[in-house]
């Protein structure tokens, strides 16, 4: 089997079986704590779905149904019958899209911290990141902006089990799982589901607030809605005792009662209540985004505009280019990071007093036609944490989500066209003048993959005899990588075959 798995048996052999499915970007390490809770009165089978933890599954075509099919091989092998299935976050959509297809072997479903549908804006801006992230080595910087928001309390005991197993994930299978998630869910899918559910929100989740998963609950017809207190994201760490409580209390009675829901409640009410939260999330889910809009160049030339009006002047002053575009790339940005970033070597006061005064300053900047601005200002300052409040588009993330698109293609011919539309649309410049240490890598491992594409490109004209074009690819590439004598010495030999031909 692909997928590493633990399978802890009950001292009852006719005990039922619960399957535990972590969370976006982590591994089935996560659930330990929880398992010894269990064990007394349940068989558990906890895995590590692909591209996760020390799963050997590739990621690659990724799918709902294939997710699905994981899962469903492996409680096969493993001679598993009908059971529980718990989901965290992703896992629950897991276990949501397992309930659609294979609804005969859920006993019970219990989803924690699950969303299942994203506005158009929450959307883009995880494409967005999704095109950040997957040039990157590894997600540990992501990880480390994430975990504060996933555990509440915080303890250095939850930190190290949650940043071991974001370790483990390579940064373009994560971005892809990203990907998959923005792109693919369907609150709709919700009322498929005929088993029992539970779900359970942490109470102090800033990234799934309770109040959105408990509207979303609307469209599943026989369901518990819950809201863990004091806890956040990861309530199986943060509260495991209470969850324990309330999800025994939920299998005790979904074996005696088919429909778990409270039958005194007047069903008429009910339905209209339902009826007009999933009118709200329709209309959620189909609004184009009317706040802030923004539109950032960053190849060849760097230029702002907001609702349509060019942002011109005092970009090189205070940092604003720089700290602006760190925010582009990082999304919301914990305070001591941008110490870090930019006056490491700064006392923390004297950093802090720098961050604010250029703050203000690129605040200013976007005063400029006060009047094009809505009333949402467009950086959001907290005590921790600064983001862009704004949706916009930047032809940077746009060109690398098509580098993704070509490379991730299987069928050879498809990717070679899309190979001739990424170096066509090469940029002679990315941020020129901009030596921030951060992007210079962002930047080095970008031009890498562009100059591949175009090597691959060349070789492909050449075995066709295709010499003029596999030349003009090859000095594309040189435009990166101005010192590679290796595209000089297959140009030169292509002249030459060229020239050949040519007589």
């Amino acid at each position: 089997m692909n997928n590493d798995y633990d399978f802890i048996s009950c001292n009852n052999p006719s005990a039922d079986t619960i399957v535990l499915v972590h969370g976006l970007g982590l591994d089935k390490t996560t659930w330990y704590g929880f398992i010894p809770l269990l064990k007394e009165n349940y068989h558990i089978l906890v895995y590590d779905v692909r591209g996760h933890g020390n799963s050997k599954r590739k990621v690659q075509n990724l799918t709902w149904e294939l997710l699905c099919d994981d899962l469903f091989q492996l409680i096969s092998e493993l001679n598993i019958g009908d059971f529980h299935l718990i989901g965290h976050g992703m896992g629950g959509n897991i276990g949501t899209q397992f309930a659609i297809l294979y609804p005969e072997r859920l006993k019970t479903l219990t989803l924690l911290s699950t969303i299942w549908f994203y506005p158009v804006s929450v959307a883009q801006q995880m494409q967005r990141q999704r095109s950040q992230i997957a040039n990157e080595e590894s997600i540990i910087c992501l990880a480390k902006n994430l975990i504060p928001n996933i555990i509440y309390p915080y303890t250095q005991e939850k930190e190290e089990i949650l940043l071991k197993a974001y370790s483990k994930i390579k940064a373009a299978d994560y971005a892809a799982f990203t990907d998959l998630i923005a792109q693919s869910l369907n609150s709709s899918d919700l009322e498929k589901i005929k088993c029992p559910t539970l779900v359970l929100a942490g109470e102090l989740d800033p990234i799934y607030p309770p109040y959105v998963i408990g509207m979303v609950c609307s469209y599943i017809s026989n369901t518990r809605f819950l809201v863990i207190p004091n806890a956040s994201n990861a309530v199986h760490l943060d509260q495991p005792q209470i969850v324990l409580s309330w999800l025994q209390e939920f299998i005790d009675n979904a074996r005696t009662h088919k429909n778990i829901c409270n039958n005194k409640i007047d069903k008429e009410t009910t339905l209209q209540v339902k009826s007009h939260f999933r009118k709200i999330i329709e209309e959620s889910k189909n609004k184009k985004f009317s706040a802030n809009q923004m539109e950032v160049q960053l190849m060849n030339t760097f230029r702002v505009k907001l609702n349509g009006e060019e942002i011109l002047h005092g970009w090189n002053q205070r940092k604003a280019k720089e700290l602006f575009v760190y925010l582009l790339f990082h999304g919301r940005v914990h305070r001591e990071t941008l110490y870090d970033i930019f006056w490491p070597e700064l006392h923390i006061e004297k950093a802090r007093n720098n961050l604010r005064v250029c703050l203000n300053h690129l605040k200013n900047l976007f005063k400029v036609g006060q009047s094009s601005v809505k009333s949402n200002p467009i950086i959001m300052v907290d005590r921790e944490y600064i983001s862009l409040n704004t949706d916009y588009t930047c032809d940077l993330f746009d060109y690398f989500a098509e580098i993704e698109r070509a490379e991730r293609e299987q069928d050879q011919t498809k990717k070679y066209t899309l190979f001739e539309e990424v170096i066509q649309k090469a940029p002679t410049t990315i941020l020129a003048g901009f030596y921030e240490e951060w992007f210079l890598d962002w930047r080095e491992k970008m031009e890498n993959r562009i100059v591949k594409m175009t090597k691959s490109l060349a070789n492909h004209y050449t075995n066709i005899n295709r010499y003029d074009d596999a030349i003009r690819c090859l000095n594309i590439g040189l435009r990166f990588h101005t010192n590679d004598e290796t595209i000089y010495e297959q140009i030169l030999t292509l002249y030459q075959k060229n020239k050949f031909v040519k007589r």
